[in-house]
């Protein structure tokens, strides 16, 4: 965990007992704040705006998949990972709070190194997640100084590849084509993937998938190819991309860049 910032928790609990074992074994390292109702813990959120939530499922008035169903409604705290923190056994319990996009669970009662852990394990990809923002900054700036095209793919199924695979194409891809817009270049992956030259498509495509399967995150991608622009002329080009993933390796979100290139001298 990065040593020159201090994350913040909010403790979310009716129990003063559960908010002082979880204080007691998390406050070295966070700043704590805390809430015994639903909707203080949502007023709480949007005032502090911490780094993880901790969740307790059954609370009065208001239980926890009230509460998590409003954090996610607001824009302020949407992007919050939410821990359940639950006594709860049951698997479909598990599954509801999945579905909810709960970030994991904390069971009860709680064991020091697991508290611990699980919210470390959110912490760090919180950082991952804002190493990738910088590194798309640094993709925009790059773009800025030397025309590169951008582009960015969210993965939220198992089918990562096909071609309605939903992906972002920044104006300048779309440009370097020779195209005007999004309804003349949707984003999904066969506007760009349709576009690549027979004798380079399997090859690009299975890099694309090599890079994204490997969870240790050392396969590059980084092809080389030639894409038809609209005129229907092939040009060629560079690719980079890079992968956001989880503490397990598994891809979350895939950024990259197109640069075009001069001669076929790479095969």
């Amino acid at each position: 965990m990065t040593q020159n910032k201090k994350y913040s928790l909010l403790i979310v609990d009716d129990d003063s007992s559960n908010i002082r074992t979880l204080t007691h074994f998390l406050h070295n390292d966070y700043t704590i704040y805390v809430a015994k109702s639903g909707q203080t813990a949502i007023t709480v959120a949007e005032k502090q705006i911490p780094d993880v939530i901790l969740l307790d499922v059954i609370m009065p008035e208001m239980n926890g998949y009230e509460v998590l169903e409003a954090l996610k409604k607001s824009d302020k705290t949407k992007h919050i990972p939410v821990i359940f923190i639950t006594g709860l056994t049951d698997l479909e319990d598990e599954e509801m709070g999945f579905e909810l996009d709960i970030a994991d669970y904390i069971p009860k009662p709680f064991a020091a190194n697991i508290v611990r852990l699980r919210v470390k394990n959110q912490i760090k990809l919180i950082e991952q997640f804002r190493g990738y923002e910088y590194d798309i900054m640094k993709y925009k700036l790059a773009n800025e100084a030397l025309k590169i095209a951008l582009w960015d793919m969210d993965i939220s199924d198992t089918d990562i590849i096909n071609s309605e695979s939903s992906f972002t194409w920044s104006q300048e891809f779309r440009n370097m084509l020779g195209f005007k817009d999004e309804n003349d270049f949707p984003n999904k992956l066969s506007s760009w993937s349709d576009r690549l030259h027979p004798d380079d498509k399997e090859r690009t495509l299975k890099a694309l998938m090599a890079h994204i399967e490997d969870t240790s995150g050392k396969t590059p991608y980084n092809p080389k190819y030639k894409l038809m622009c609209k005129n229907g002329e092939y040009r060629d080009f560079q690719a980079l991309g890079t992968t956001l993933r989880d503490a397990h390796g598994k891809p979350l979100r895939v950024a990259g860049a197109l640069m075009r290139v001069e001669s076929r001298e790479f095969f």
